[in-house]
């Protein structure tokens, strides 16, 4: 994974079945337009994007979406 000056990780979780995956794979291959996240990841869908820094100068950087709220402190989860 950290092979060169920095590295980076995409995850796409979204829910499991054929059905679900060949949506996935639909929107993140078409040719038209750039896919938009929301659509992507669907109602229960989570985004994750890891970037490691490995030389001097470089960043790391986690970044996280999904289309449901994150619960506050003291709500259930």
């Amino acid at each position: 994974m950290l092979s060169d000056s920095s590295s980076e990780v995409t995850v796409f979780a979204v829910a499991p079945g054929a059905e679900r995956f060949a949506q996935l794979v639909a929107a993140l291959r078409a040719p038209e337009e750039r896919p938009v996240l929301a659509e992507v990841l669907g109602g229960e869908g989570v985004f994750v994007d890891l970037t490691l820094g490995t030389d001097l100068g470089t960043y790391d950087s986690v970044s996280v979406a999904s289309q449901r709220g994150t619960p506050g402190p003291g709500s259930p989860m």
